[in-house]
């Protein structure tokens, strides 16, 4: 759970980046929409990141260790892209 958390505020340090700030009482799926908004081609990856958080925090089961890998992998691709909000 820690490298889960530990990502998603990686996550957040990179929308804060992009333009984007994230409130404190902001929900994982209302920020994710927001940055959607600026960087609607990269949804499925924000979508991604924000269910696998949830379905970590939330459920009583454990993750399946692909989907785990497919959360971590979704955030590297976003942040290493970069940056690039549409005008």
């Amino acid at each position: 759970m820690g490298r889960i958390l530990r990502a998603y505020m990686r996550f957040l340090d990179w929308g804060e980046a992009s333009g984007v700030p994230h409130r404190g009482s902001d929900a994982p799926h209302e920020y994710a929409s927001r940055l959607v908004a600026m960087f609607p081609e990269r949804s499925s990856q924000f979508e991604l990141v924000t269910e696998v958080l949830e379905e970590a925090i939330f459920s009583t089961h454990l993750l399946h260790g692909e989907r785990v890998a497919a959360y971590f992998s979704a955030v590297r691709k976003i942040r290493r892209v970069g940056a690039r909000p549409r005008v």
